[in-house]
């Protein structure tokens, strides 16, 4: 008979305190995100939480970050609201900047374009419906194109939500009044 030696616990009780433990989870996130897309390639909620797990911010990398949502917009079929995942992703690297050096990231003429290809793709796509998360690519594409200073591609996008607020990507410019912020951004934008 083996015996336990006093200190040893079931893996399952530790590995929470092992140095292992950021890896394991980050195989984990990976296995369920690619369990769920077997089921339905395009879930958009799912990638949604994929591009968050590949954020510097959680041990990813912007490289990282941009690449997944590249690689599932234009992996997807035009029309879908996949292309959000390419806002997102540039709001997300915003975000990780200072002051001064996120308005020079976001307006550069390459990431504005990046901006433009995926709404090309998703929401100005001729198959794109508002339905099953196409609001929310549109508040997406709104924000990052209004950051990035292309009003005119920001108006396009607010005039498209109807004046419908999702509290994602807005609650990053005013967690307590996500409303607040879209209709700020809207009106500088120009209706």
């Amino acid at each position: 008979m083996v015996t336990a030696a006093p200190h040893d616990c079931h893996p399952a009780l530790t590995d929470h305190q092992s140095l292992d433990a950021p890896t394991e989870r980050i195989e984990l996130t990976r296995r369920r995100f690619e369990a769920v897309v077997r089921r339905d390639p395009y879930h958009l909620g799912a990638h949604l939480q994929r591009l968050q797990q590949v954020c510097e911010k959680w041990s990813g990398s912007h490289e990282e970050m941009h690449a997944f949502a590249r690689t599932a917009a234009f992996g997807a079929p035009g029309g879908t609201s996949l292309g959000q995942l390419v806002a997102h992703a540039h709001v997300e690297h915003w975000l990780a900047l200072d002051s001064g050096a996120d308005a020079r990231y976001i307006g550069q003429p390459r990431v504005i374009a990046s901006l433009h290809e995926a709404a090309d793709h998703s929401i100005r796509h001729r198959d794109f419906t508002v339905g099953r998360g196409g609001l929310q690519a549109l508040n997406a594409f709104a924000m990052a194109f209004s950051l990035a200073g292309d009003h005119r591609a920001a108006r396009e996008c607010f005039q498209a939500t109807q004046g419908r607020v999702t509290e994602s990507p807005w609650y990053y410019l005013d967690g307590d009044d996500p409303a607040k912020a879209f209709s700020k951004r809207r009106s500088a934008a120009g209706r």
